[in-house]
């Protein structure tokens, strides 16, 4: 079926109430006004895709606002032109993946089975996308790879009962993929594994769960975020072999996940939110650590930020309804 859709195009000049051009992160460069952070959040009643300004000083709307599907972890393009993300049909109990344009229109489906697939994660020369497959479903997960048209799907990982290997984050030159895996015990470690998913290899040991690796433009670090026994989760970076690990957040009172770095690397977008619970929002911060900026303040949580360039002119689609199938 041809997708039928209505789009309202709008400038990207809309600000939050009450909500004040923050100041430049400390150590960080201020961002730049054409950056932007798309999330997924469930503060409409269905989970839809929203984008923010980097800089705090303005929310641009919704990418999709269909109430007869849920949709979850925006990943931008390298160009900025497309978004990968999941969708739940209503007719469906788990999650496909889908691409369409970042503004919010011309949406393509790129796989279609009987289990969940989530957390698409962009190849740097935007041919390829990693994902995980099973996550939420049947009590497993795999890692695979598959072409942005749809295309040529492999597993990069092997199934393992009751193991999880998932969110998958591609090095920058396109050689490595970090992924997360409880396959050593209960709690999740950061592995690497080469792009075409030989040489497999543990990265952190610990008693905490780490989890959400992203990798820095540069490819001299992975952030990841930590949850120890007893304690916050907070947000850590390392070098890809393992060695130089560094507690950025050690907030004690907050629990911080999902790190995204800025697209110079200065900066860092994460979701965070009261230890015990409560309200999710996306926050950025300097790299390096220091006092965070809230980029979101509302009702309903907010999660997985991705932080990108948004392509020249700086619009977003507001509106999008139909057929996506």
């Amino acid at each position: 079926m041809n997708p039928t859709r209505t789009t309202t195009l709008i400038t990207a000049s809309v600000l939050v109430g009450g909500l004040a051009l923050p100041v430049p992160l400390a150590g960080a460069a201020a961002p730049a006004p054409d950056e932007t952070i798309a999330f997924w959040s469930p503060r409409g009643g269905d989970r839809e895709l929203y984008l923010t300004r980097a800089d705090g000083s303005g929310f641009l709307g919704n990418l999709t606002t269909d109430a007869i599907t849920q949709d979850a972890d925006p990943a931008w393009s390298p160009d900025g032109t497309r978004i990968a993300f999941a969708r739940r049909l209503v007719n469906k109990a788990t999650y496909e993946l889908f691409v369409m344009s970042s503004e919010g229109g011309s949406v393509q489906r790129i796989t279609t089975n009987s289990v969940d697939d989530r957390q698409p994660a962009w190849s740097p020369d935007g041919t390829r996308i990693a994902f995980a497959r099973g996550f939420g479903g049947d009590g497993y997960a795999q890692i695979f790879v598959i072409n942005a048209d749809g295309s040529g799907e492999a597993a990069l990982t092997a199934a393992k009962p009751g193991k999880l290997d998932a969110q998958p984050a591609w090095s920058p030159d396109g050689t490595q993929i970090a992924f997360s895996t409880d396959r050593d015990g209960a709690l999740t470690e950061i592995y690497t594994m080469s792009s075409d998913g030989s040489a497999q290899t543990k990265r952190t040991f610990n008693a905490c769960v780490d989890s959400n690796p992203s990798w820095s433009p540069d490819g001299a670090k992975i952030a990841f975020d930590r949850l120890c026994p007893g304690e916050s989760s907070d947000l850590w970076t390392m070098n890809p072999g393992g060695g130089a690990q560094v507690n950025l957040t050690n907030s004690g009172g907050q629990d911080e996940f999902d790190p995204d770095w800025s697209p110079d690397g200065s900066g860092l977008a994460f979701a965070g939110n009261a230890v015990g619970g409560g309200n999710r929002d996306i926050f950025t911060m300097s790299s390096g650590g220091g006092a965070p900026t809230r980029i979101t303040d509302h009702a309903g949580s907010d999660f997985g930020p991705d932080w990108h360039r948004f392509p020249s002119p700086l619009c977003t689609v507001v509106g999008t309804t139909g057929d996506d199938v």
